[in-house]
């Protein structure tokens, strides 16, 4: 499909952004072939498990190039990069290591959670008395299990607890022995794994970019924004993935669903292009007025906040064959500036 593409569009200079599944070695290897530009992430068992290999060689020569954000907005995060050049396969491809700032804050937040909900743990466990030694131990033993990934060392103290348990009432003259009870209690203590952490933290804060993009037409930095730019399509996937679209598909034949799928796909496109103009129109008028969602000053234009203004406006055919506008007057000047964005009027609206 994307070479057929490429022979329609003329794109021999595009760069095909895709997810880590696109790195089997036939697809590799065919992509390579057929002359086509991608840039992908390593998958974690690909080519001998190439991801682990290379991110080892990045710390271990700590040449990392900060290049600071790729975006405007405030909670932008940094990124230091290595650039490699590797043979995979027999072919000599570009591998970049990329950390991540957010990456690295992520982690750390998440690993704070874990040793609290661990620590928590252990100390109702520490709490907890056993009837037999047998019971004690397998507890033991599934709570290791449950933490063997997380950068923990753990020690274990079994501890036998012996109580004197005397006949209710009056002892007589007789008095029958004490009654002893045995039980079992578990002494756990946590300290962390440093050398175990250390590594739990390269691999959550850094990635690793291949690409077979020449190097003068994307430089490792542009890379990394074309692979961190898919999110765009995501977003656009959200949307044929909608619930609503997808509960049911009343059609049989396969020719009649790839038809629907078809008009689906120009849809999304043509919905694209709409988004596209509001945006450009937007950031050629150098204003920022005040219809956002509760009136704020619009920093950008969403698809979510354009249909929202569209909803308000409804359609009226007359007797005449003439059509009527009508809009929700609080939703006017929305409407009228999102259809100065796309270069409209009422007149071309109908």
């Amino acid at each position: 499909m994307l070479k057929n593409i490429q022979n329609e569009l003329k794109t021999a200079d595009a760069i095909y952004v895709a997810d880590c599944k696109l790195m089997t070695e036939k697809l590799f290897l065919s992509m390579i072939e057929d002359e086509l530009l991608f840039v992908s992430r390593v998958p974690a068992n690909f080519a001998n498990k190439l991801e682990d290999r290379i991110r080892k060689e990045a710390y271990e020569k700590e040449n990392w190039n900060e290049i600071g954000k790729i975006s405007n907005t405030k909670k932008a995060c940094t990124y230091e990069i290595q650039h490699f050049r590797k043979e995979v396969y027999g072919k000599l491809i570009r591998l970049i290591v990329v950390k991540s700032s957010a990456s690295l804050a992520s982690f750390e937040a998440s690993q704070k959670k874990k040793k609290e909900n661990v620590v928590d743990s252990i100390k109702k466990l520490n709490k907890k008395v056993f009837a037999c030694k047998t019971d004690a131990l397998q507890e033991w033993e599934d709570f290791r299990k449950k933490h063997k990934k997380n950068p923990y060392i753990f020690s274990m103290e079994l501890l036998e607890l012996k109580t004197e348990k005397r006949p209710r009432g009056n002892p007589g003259k007789d008095p029958k022995p004490p009654k002893i009870i045995t039980e079992w209690a578990l002494k756990i203590e946590v300290e962390v794994d440093e050398k175990k952490l250390e590594l739990l933290r390269k691999k959550a804060e850094s990635f690793v970019l291949i690409s077979n993009a020449p190097e003068e037409l994307s430089t490792p930095e542009n890379l990394l924004k074309e692979y961190k730019g898919q999110v765009v399509v995501e977003l656009n996937f959200k949307a044929i993935k909608s619930p609503i679209l997808l509960s049911k598909v009343f059609l049989k034949k396969e020719e009649r669903i790839e038809a629907m799928i078809m008009l689906i796909s120009v849809a999304l496109m043509v919905r694209a292009l709409i988004l596209y103009q509001l945006r450009k129109g937007f950031e050629e008028s150098g204003e920022n007025p005040r219809i956002g969602y509760s009136g704020t000053a619009l920093k950008t234009v969403t698809m979510g906040l354009f249909e929202y203004a569209m909803d308000s406006i409804t359609i009226e055919r007359q007797e005449d064959g003439s059509y009527e506008i009508y809009i929700i007057p609080k939703q006017r000047m929305r409407v009228m500036t999102f259809l100065s964005y796309l270069q409209l009027d009422f007149d071309e609206l109908l």
